[in-house]
């Protein structure tokens, strides 16, 4: 005869005791992926952070740099090509370091002249794009009479620019201010802001050097960094895999984009209060050259829409560096930087439009008062 009653009863106990085999080999699972967890931190933390210090070029870098309170860092000023001071990255070919008195670099010639009381003529503001150009563009436009200076730094970001503009580059009164917009500038741009809610100072905020990874702000992030450095190191690899060789895999926030666009604003408006024209150069990646867009290069259309009225000049090089025989010999084979040759014809570009500009009559310093003809694509 069956042992159950009416209510099932003696089902109950065989019921519940799976119950609790299975809770049981559950807590067992999870504490052994524990256990797994914890053995294999301390092994990614050396395979992924340990062996993954700063770069001797960064390094190199480094040490002749200064922290600087308004733009975060800048290089060493009154740096003399005689010290000959060569850099080394990659198949990067760089010039003797050569610093004025802001700290920021330019050709010896073009440091000279400004010492003497030319008149700066045209304005650069950018970041390493900006900043590797200034030599080639201070060339090319001197050829054409014209006095090229730059206020250009790497790793810096529009509302660096903006800081520089402000601080420094207004009292040049320039005819022209040119900005670079670069597609990393929107990550850089969300950089700066978080830097200066921190109160640290540049190279603390960024663990040490001027392109560390910054100090987590929240408590969540800095439970991570602490005892998850490993997992944070994978994870930091994975991701970078995942962009290639673009800025980023989801491409720029609405934040973002928005932040980026307020600063250059801030700087147009300066420049027309100032009377100077304002120029923003839109800088392709070398995989937006090749015809591979990113997220960020269409991201520039976004920006030029929320600029408005204050986008009153714009060279849009991605066309122009796209439309070429070989876009990729424009840039560096193993750094992204455009080397001299796209150097070159970035500038043959810029002045070009200028003289354009200047022969149609345009006041890109007063848009009203001329012909919306200063779009050149």
């Amino acid at each position: 005869m069956s042992n159950t009653n009416a209510n099932g009863g003696a089902s109950a106990a065989p019921s519940r005791s799976a119950a609790r085999t299975h809770a049981i080999n559950a807590l067992l699972v999870l504490g052994a992926g524990a256990i797994a967890a914890m053995m294999a931190e301390p092994l990614l933390r050396l395979r992924y952070v340990e062996s993954n210090p700063p770069t001797s070029a960064v390094l190199e870098v480094q040490s002749w740099l200064r922290l600087d309170p308004v733009a975060g860092f800048s290089w060493l000023p009154n740096l003399s090509p005689r010290q000959n001071i060569l850099l080394h990255n990659a198949d990067v070919i760089y010039e003797p370091l050569s610093t004025d008195e802001f700290g920021v670099e330019n050709p010896p010639e073009a440091i000279a002249a400004r010492n003497a009381g030319a008149h700066v003529q045209v304005l650069g503001l950018g970041d390493s794009f900006m900043e590797m150009a200034a030599h080639g563009f201070h060339s090319a436009f001197a050829e054409r009479g014209r006095m090229y200076y730059s206020l250009a730094i790497h790793r810096h970001a529009p509302p660096h620019y903006a800081a520089l503009y402000e601080t420094h580059g207004i009292a040049m009164k320039p005819e022209t201010v040119l900005v670079g917009l670069f597609e990393n500038d929107f990550a850089e741009t969300e950089d700066f802001e978080n830097w200066k809610a921190s109160g640290m100072d540049w190279f603390a905020y960024h663990s040490g050097t001027w392109c560390g990874r910054p100090v987590p702000a929240s408590a969540p992030r800095r439970l991570i960094r602490t005892w998850f450095r490993g997992y944070e190191g994978l994870a930091n690899v994975v991701r970078v895999r995942l962009r290639g060789e673009r800025m980023s895999v989801t491409g720029p926030t609405d934040r973002q984009i928005q932040s980026v666009s307020e600063y250059l604003g801030q700087i147009a408006r300066l420049a027309r209060e100032n009377g100077s024209a304002f120029w923003l150069v839109l800088i392709p990646s070398k995989p937006t050259a090749r015809g591979e867009t990113t997220a960020e290069a269409h991201a520039y259309d976004r920006v030029l829409a929320a600029l408005g009225p204050d986008a009153a000049g714009i060279i849009d090089l991605r066309p122009v560096f796209q439309t070429q025989p070989d876009p990729a010999s424009l840039y560096y084979r193993e750094d992204g930087h455009w080397n001299r040759e796209g150097i070159a014809l970035a500038a043959q570009v810029v002045l070009d439009t200028l003289h354009l500009a200047k022969s149609a009559g345009e006041n890109l310093a007063n848009p009203a008062a001329g012909p919306d003809e200063s779009r050149i694509h």
